[in-house]
């Protein structure tokens, strides 16, 4: 068979921070890349002009389908690949894409999207099967302003002439720098809110519209959307599915379980092999405290498996998700024995999960008295418990523990290479923190932040924990003039948790000084006083956490008893955090899962 070629088609506009990283993907698998550019102001067309894009400018039309054909129109290739400049092709997918074109009678197909979501790409992702692949027949385009579709030019329907292959790529186009960056929201609403005033009724264009205020964490307006969506919608148009995930995510947010199960009911009624409904559903059993038939759906899970592509919403609901809830279950029930049981079953189907390892460290603690045999234990999950990065995780897990014998010998033992100096001084500073040589400690913890940090570092939140340690030392160890810690503290931690050192100061001197305002982030204001309070607890400085504690009230945040809560319960003091959750729903009138959880627990003790 003659080798088919193969065409890249993408449109762009200031996408110099993206681009590169696209055409890198498939720069070895394309025989040309045509890209339409619509009024970039940056330096994306020199950049696609250095891998021998052909490059045309068309004015924007506040119509993605216009420059999308436009694009198409200029290919010459027996096939035409879509993407978006925030997008990567899988590199374990280029052989099966050429394979595919090379054998198939189809005429499109449409592959698996990793949708990065938070802060960085290596967190979780969201999954959506998106049309990409186009034989370059002539016969079909582009239709609809935004959220376009691909239709027959002669208006037919197109039947059974596209395929969804397990083809993957990566997309980081929702990552938050990104949205933040191109004004995704304020460019996407307007078009949506023209195309639902020429068609108000249009379930899809409604879809849309909550996919955007969803995005903008807006979850009650996108649920007003949806359940208009869901109205007027066919449940056999590819959307729906993922139409129903959403509705019951957004209700779940707002603690309607009830509503959220029955729409996830009717969903496995229309789709009874969406695995990812009953996932759902079972983590909102859970939420409410029914735990026995959150452990029966999450089991049911584990039965069927992954779901068929066009049912998958999160990756790893009939795999690691499923075990994984189920060890968080059985942990928070004390089942210790089945939690090891089923995180280890989670690190089966997924090795990378390797922070399991804090969780699992923790069990065992639960399990066994002894420090040498939870050290025991802990090794076996190591190949080479002796390789660098391996020890680190290690020591690290059993200074959490406070495993301190076998946390020393495994420190003793070190065979320094040169590497992760840094990663041994926090370990070092760690311990005597624990030991109570707060002196020692303090001095490591200054060296650790005024050191660079290493590209290959192995424990990501160090620099943060270092300052929380620093700070909690200057006030343990009552040192007067601490002007240069704090600059330290500044350097590595940022300004807002400098200014929670500052108001803590202030407090500690009972001086009138205010440095944290309300229009600060009060959730992060919460959880930086709370990373300072958990070290004051765990020195056993009770009174100088109570004496401490009155930062809360810069906390401009409805949440920041339950914070306080989960603190309270993390070192154990559970009446203490039972309390804080009755304050937060009389005091605040806020609850959230975690809450409800505990407070269910505590009344079936």
């Amino acid at each position: 068979m003659q080798e088919q070629t193969l065409s890249l088609c993408i449109i762009t506009k200031n996408e110099e921070n993206n681009l590169s990283r696209c055409l890198d993907s498939v720069k070895h698998l394309v025989n040309e890349i045509i890209l339409v550019d619509t009024g970039s102001t940056d330096h994306t067309i020199t950049i696609a002009k250095q891998y021998g894009a052909h490059v045309y400018q068309e004015k924007w039309q506040n119509d993605f389908s216009k420059a999308r054909n436009a694009c198409l129109d200029k290919a010459t290739g027996d096939w035409i690949l879509i993407l978006d400049a925030d997008e990567a092709l899988d590199p374990n997918d280029r052989d099966k894409l050429q394979q595919w074109i090379s054998t198939t009678t189809l005429d499109g197909a449409h592959f698996t999207i990793r949708n990065y979501l938070g802060g960085d790409a290596a967190g979780d992702f969201t999954v959506h099967n998106g049309f990409r692949l186009l034989r370059n027949t002539g016969e079909y385009c582009f239709a609809g302003e935004i959220h376009e579709q691909i239709v027959r030019k002669d208006g037919k329907p197109i039947g059974n002439r596209f395929s969804i292959e397990p083809i993957h790529i990566d997309h980081y186009g929702y990552l938050e720098e990104e949205i933040r960056k191109k004004g995704k929201r304020k460019r996407n609403i307007p078009l949506l809110e023209k195309q639902l005033r020429r068609d108000p009724q249009n379930a899809f264009t409604l879809f849309n519209m909550g996919n955007e205020y969803l995005a903008l964490g807006d979850y009650g307006k996108a649920l007003s959307y949806y359940q208009k969506a869901y109205v007027h919608m066919n449940p056999e148009q590819a959307y729906v599915p993922h139409l129903f995930f959403r509705i019951a995510n957004c209700l779940q947010n707002a603690n309607r379980m009830d509503e959220a199960d029955r729409y996830l009911q009717e969903a496995l009624s229309i789709y009874p092999n969406g695995t990812d409904f009953l996932f759902l559903q079972a983590f909102g059993r859970h939420k409410c405290g029914k735990d026995t038939m959150a452990v029966r759906g999450y089991e049911t899970c584990l039965e069927m498996g992954e779901p068929p592509s066009a049912l998958q919403f999160v990756e790893g609901c009939g795999t690691y998700r499923a075990a994984c809830q189920l060890a968080e279950l059985y942990f928070e029930l004390e089942d210790y024995e089945m939690a090891v049981l089923y995180y280890n079953r989670t690190l089966a189907y997924n090795p990378r999960l390797t922070n399991l390892l804090y969780r699992i460290g923790t069990a065992l603690h639960k399990l066994y008295n002894s420090a040498d045999e939870v050290h025991g234990k802990l090794r076996a999950y190591f190949a080479d418990p002796e390789y660098l990065p391996n020890k680190i995780v290690l020591i690290d897990i059993l200074l959490n523990e406070h495993c301190m014998a076998p946390a020393r010998m495994e420190l003793t033992n070190w065979k320094s290479t040169g590497e992760f100096e840094r990663e041994r001084l926090y370990l070092h500073a760690r311990a005597a923190f624990l030991d109570r040589r707060f002196e020692d400690a303090s001095d490591w913890f200054g060296r650790i932040l005024s050191q660079t940090r290493s590209p290959k570092q192995i424990l990501a939140g160090m620099e943060r924990e270092s300052a929380c340690y620093l700070y909690a030392l200057l006030q343990l160890m009552e040192t007067a003039e601490h002007s240069g810690q704090l600059r330290l503290i500044r350097s590595s931690a940022g300004d807002l948790f400098y200014r929670i050192c500052l108001q803590m100061d202030a407090i500690s001197r009972q001086a009138p000084d205010v440095y944290l305002h309300d229009a600060d982030n009060g959730d992060a204001v919460a959880a930086g006083c709370m990373l300072i309070f958990d070290k004051l607890l765990m020195a056993g400085a009770y009174d100088l956490f109570e004496r401490l504690l009155p930062i809360i009230n810069y906390a401009n945040t409805p949440k920041v008893l339950l914070y306080l809560a989960g603190l309270y319960q993390k070192r154990g003091f559970s009446s203490m955090a039972v309390k804080n959750v009755l304050r937060s729903v009389k005091e605040m009138d806020t609850l959230d899962a975690f809450g409800a959880a505990l407070l269910y627990h505590s009344i079936h003790a």
